[in-house]
């Protein structure tokens, strides 16, 4: 492989907060998990109220699969 090729997909565990909006929920977390690779599994493991005028939290425990980048 070249310098700066891409190597073998990695397993990577991820976890992510995030603030719900309104409107349907999978596409939300859908759209917050491709920006850290090809979701694998996911589950949301926890919600924080909303308080105060703002919007509850998601706790969203997942894995996804990236590209290794080979130096």
């Amino acid at each position: 492989m070249s310098a700066g090729s891409i190597g073998a997909p990695q397993l990577v565990p991820l976890l992510l907060r995030l603030e719900r909006r309104p409107g349907a929920l999978l596409p939300q977390i859908e759209a917050a998990l491709a920006g850290h690779g090809r979701p694998l599994r996911w589950a949301i493991t926890a919600v924080e109220p909303a308080s105060s005028g703002l919007l509850p939290v998601l706790l969203i425990e997942a894995v996804v699969l990236t590209a290794a980048q080979v130096p």
